[in-house]
This record gives structure tokens, C-alpha cells and sequence, in this order.
């Protein structure tokens, strides 16, 4: 007997003959009230509830969205042939994955491994601690500037700390 007002057993669920119509899946349409919206996925029987959740939540228009993945293995976001990968907030891209393995934030076309544009505080890039309390690296590319130790550099390099160490690597020594 089925468990569910839809019970498929033994395979798949599969649309076809929709030509160049949209082919769609929904959850949750028309619903009188808030509540969640999941799709779950079950590879094996290590998790009777989900291996992999696609999840809707139930606050309104504001609530949150998650994919959720369980298990010790590798979740991956990839474009199996020569596509991009990207990941945006507000209907702007943010952070790019090209094709040749380039990563671009605020980009979408970055010519070199990493490539981050931005206008952040002081139009920069900056590498802190964790508690964000200490500048370990900073670059002003308005100003042209860089600070180490300090993120309000005055010259094109400021070093602020108690030692500076510069030393020669020799190649065979």
C-alpha cells in the first residue's frame, strides 16, 4: 500500500514530450500557511532521513535556503564540461570558477589564479586574524599602498611590529 499520496517503487520519476515547454518539479505550491519544503536524496542506507537536502524553510519570503550533505565524503559543486561555476547574493555574481580553474571575487572573468576586485574598506584587500583584530596584510589598491601589521599604511610599504627580518634565500646552501 502506498505511504504517501504519491508512491513510486521500483524507479524513477520522468517527464517527457514537453518540446521546448519548461519541464518543472514543484513543492510546496499553493499552500495555505508556512512550512518546510525538502527534497531528499538516498544513496545508501547509512541515513534513514537524507544523505543530501535540498531544503526551503518556513519563515515567509525572507526565510532561509540550504543544501545539506551528510557523511564523511566530498560535497561537489562542479560543471562537468567547460562551464563556469559561480556563487552570487543581491542577483550579482560574487565569486567566479572559470573553466581553467581561475577563481575571480568580484569578477566574473579572472585572467590569473586569483583575482579579487572590490571596493572594500579603503577600496582594499586585507588577510586579518581570526577575531579580525590584528592586520596581517593589507592593500589599498586605491592609494596604491600596502600594510603589513597595520591596515592604514602611509607610504606605498608601512611594516608596523617589533622585528623585521629581511634575510637572502641561496639555492645549494
Amino acid at each position: 500500500a502506498p505511504g504517501a499520496k504519491l508512491d513510486v517503487s521500483g524507479g524513477g520519476i520522468w517527464t517527457s514530450g514537453h518540446s521546448t515547454n519548461e519541464a518543472t518539479i514543484e513543492l510546496g505550491v499553493a499552500r495555505t500557511g508556512s512550512g518546510y519544503s525538502y527534497l531528499d536524496l538516498h544513496g545508501d542506507t547509512t541515513h534513514t532521513d537524507y544523505g543530501l537536502r535540498l531544503l526551503r524553510g518556513s519563515g515567509g519570503a525572507n526565510t532561509d535556503s540550504m543544501l545539506a550533505h551528510r557523511g564523511t565524503g566530498a560535497l561537489e559543486i562542479k560543471a562537468d564540461d567547460a562551464g563556469s561555476v559561480h556563487l552570487g547574493t543581491d542577483n550579482t555574481r560574487r565569486l567566479s570558477i572559470i573553466s581553467g580553474g581561475n577563481v575571480g571575487i568580484g569578477t566574473t572573468t579572472p585572467a590569473n589564479t586569483l583575482v579579487v576586485n572590490g571596493t572594500g574598506v579603503g577600496g582594499g584587500f586585507r588577510v586579518t586574524n581570526q577575531s579580525n583584530s590584528y592586520e596581517a596584510f593589507f592593500v589599498n589598491s586605491t592609494l596604491g599602498m600596502v600594510g603589513i601589521g597595520t591596515a592604514s599604511p602611509r607610504q606605498r610599504l608601512t611594516v608596523v611590529g617589533d622585528e623585521i627580518m629581511i634575510s637572502e634565500v641561496l639555492e645549494g646552501r
